[in-house]
């Protein structure tokens, strides 16, 4: 990659990344973020969860697969990120209900304004700030970027659905493609930067994410028991634990904190996951096909 696309690369981040958020935000609507509301115990147990249980599961798993402090600490950073839209876009794979999804990560994104830099810090404290690999959060500067790229296109993108909302409807696949090339073309940014790294990466983390992955799976599966939630609800739940958002730990990683490997690490734990989530997807619906033919 040239020198000068080096020095303008946290501004594409932010370009991409402000661009995409804004293309989620017009997927969401304001029925449905009423409808998920009326639900209190099922959301603030999936988006509290999220923050809560998703690092200590990242922390768990590196410990015991005896990950290094380093890879650790970064992986962290990335589980204390909020959901990813990706997750939206699996439950529409897998024909789940693409609303409650859509709503359960708009409330993770409204959280994690919060949330996000007080789980970076309370995991800095409790794991020792001098040994933790983690670096010291700037508090004011992560509010400032969280804002800016998540929460002000996220508003912009569900205005334009709450005023336009025939010409949105009538562009949502156009729009979902869009938002889906913005991510590609993350992921090319970052992969295009250091090649080389994000393959080492690939290699040092399939083991720990494959492991957090199916934890999390797990654990979104057991909520939905809990909840008891019907064939197209729990896809959405399902998803959103393990799914978290790439372009925010870009955000964080290229303009917080000065820290590129913490992209990469995040654009190989993004290209593990989707070879194990895809797949899922596909497992879920023809299983319900097969539950369909046998319930005739």
């Amino acid at each position: 990659m040239s020198e000068r696309i080096i020095e303008t690369f946290p501004i594409l981040i932010k370009v991409v990344v402000f661009a995409g958020m804004t293309v989620v935000g017009t997927d969401c609507t304001l029925t449905g973020l009423r409808d998920i509301l009326r639900r209190p115990s099922l959301w603030v147990a999936v988006t509290l969860g999220q923050f809560l249980l998703v690092p200590v599961v990242m922390y768990a798993c590196c410990y015991q697969l005896g990950v290094s402090i380093e890879v650790t600490a970064s992986l962290i950073l990335i589980a204390c990120c909020p959901t990813g839209s990706i997750s939206n876009t699996y439950c529409y794979f897998a024909r789940g209900n693409s609303s409650l999804s859509v709503s359960l990560t708009a409330l993770s994104t409204l959280v994690a304004l919060v949330a996000t830099p007080t789980t970076l810090s309370v995991a800095r404290g409790i794991l020792g700030s001098e040994d933790s690999g983690l670096p010291l959060i700037p508090i004011l500067p992560l509010l400032q970027e969280l804002g800016l790229m998540m929460i002000v296109p996220f508003v912009i993108g569900v205005t334009l659905r709450a005023r336009k909302p025939e010409w949105i409807l009538d562009h949502q696949r156009t729009l979902r493609r869009v938002a889906l090339i913005l991510l590609i073309t993350l992921l090319g940014l970052i992969f295009g930067s250091r090649p080389s790294e994000v393959a080492r990466y690939l290699q040092e983390i399939s083991l720990v994410t494959a492991l957090f992955t199916i934890i999390l799976i797990a654990l979104g599966w057991l909520v939905g028991r809990v909840f008891r939630l019907s064939s197209t609800d729990w896809p959405a739940v399902l998803f959103e634990f393990p799914c978290r958002n790439l372009s925010i730990a870009a955000v964080i990683g290229i303009t917080v904190l000065n820290r590129p490997e913490l992209v990469r690490f995040a654009a190989a734990l993004f290209l593990i996951q989707a070879v194990m989530l895809l797949p899922l997807t596909w497992a879920i619906v023809k299983r319900r096909v097969a539950v369909r033919r046998e319930t005739k």
